[in-house]
């Protein structure tokens, strides 16, 4: 072997080597980003059921679902994002509590409460959904695990599979390895020798499957106004609910949770 071929087969197997560790790095990087994905998921499943606590405490101070319904509808909520929240936490036995609030009258204290109760929920949710933050042991403002965020992580990892799928397909780099071998590629010319179909079986076998995001079993929610915004709907609902089922409402709340 001459000086020349063995500079040419040295250049070859430095090529290859890269070709190779390319393809499988993608791969490997894949694979990370899909566990991570994963593992942001299951915190913020965590997370879900303290921000449902919440919302059933706002809905048990409203007694039925006819009346959180038209809670929701007088905060400007749209019927079909009150429906959803109603499926989630109507029913729900309540396991958080609140200090109850000075008022000179009963309805005085219990739209103080509603508002309270109104302003927890909708803070979770807006958690949730958009993430808070906070600083993190560096003292670095950190936004937490959310639901847009990791429903957008999500897509952005299978755009970045079909990258992978179309830029590293097998066939590719099986084509490019021969082209670094011309005795390869002379026989096959000479003998005809065809590799189409088994290369697209091969491409076929070894593509990276999308992730399908409804496996990461996230709850959608929907956002409540800020309570600045609807201060104002929210007490005259709790005053005139008070004044059609006061005592009701006072069976409800001496049946919550009281604070420790």
């Amino acid at each position: 072997m001459t000086v020349l071929e063995e500079f040419s087969k040295g250049l070859a197997d430095e090529v290859l080597a890269e070709a190779a560790d390319s393809f499988f790095s993608a791969r490997v990087r894949i694979d990370r980003e899909e566990e991570l994905l994963r593992e942001r998921a299951a915190a913020l499943n965590r997370k879900v059921e303290h921000v449902l606590d919440a919302v059933a405490l706002l809905h048990a101070m409203l007694l039925d679902k006819s009346t959180v319904l038209s809670f929701y509808k007088a905060v400007g909520l749209d019927p079909y994002a009150g429906e959803e929240l109603c499926n989630h936490a109507c029913g729900r036995t309540p396991v958080l509590s609140l200090g109850r609030p000075f008022g000179l009258t009963a309805a005085s204290r219990f739209s103080r409460l509603m508002k309270l109760a109104y302003e927890r929920a909708q803070r979770e949710l807006n958690a949730y959904i958009n993430g808070s933050y906070a600083k993190d042991q560096e003292g670095r403002q950190r936004l937490s695990v959310n639901y847009v965020s990791v429903m957008n992580q999500c897509e952005e990892l299978n755009e970045a599979i079909r990258k992978v799928n179309k830029n590293h397909a097998p066939s590719c780099v099986m084509n490019f390895c021969k082209c670094l071998d011309p005795d390869t590629m002379q026989k096959e010319r000479v003998t005809g020798a065809v590799e189409g179909g088994s290369l697209c079986d091969l491409d076929h076998d070894l593509m990276m499957l999308p992730v399908d995001c409804s496996t990461l079993h996230l709850t959608p929610l929907p956002e409540l106004p800020p309570l600045a915004a609807v201060a104002d709907a929210v007490t005259r609902f709790a005053k005139e609910l008070y004044a059609k089922r006061g005592e009701e409402i006072s069976r409800a709340l001496e049946s919550l949770p009281h604070p420790s």
